[in-house]
């Protein structure tokens, strides 16, 4: 079990991780409205609290467009 949060917990940070950096935060949200269809797993890794810290992250990234 240990082994597949693992994994998990990885993709996850990979996921979040890109999605901060192309401010795509509707990946974010959309993970968010999904975690019930994840159920203990999202509760076990931290989905939701991993979710809100890149939503808060992203807004402190300079976008691409910025001036």
């Amino acid at each position: 079990m240990r082994v597949r949060l693992a994994l998990t917990d990885g993709y996850l940070l990979d996921l979040l991780t890109t999605a901060s950096r192309r401010h795509r935060l509707d990946l974010v949200v959309g993970l968010i409205m999904n975690c019930m269809k994840l159920g203990a797993v999202a509760e076990q890794v931290g989905v939701v609290d991993k979710c809100l810290q890149t939503i808060t992250e992203s807004w402190l990234l300079p976008s691409k467009y910025s001036r």
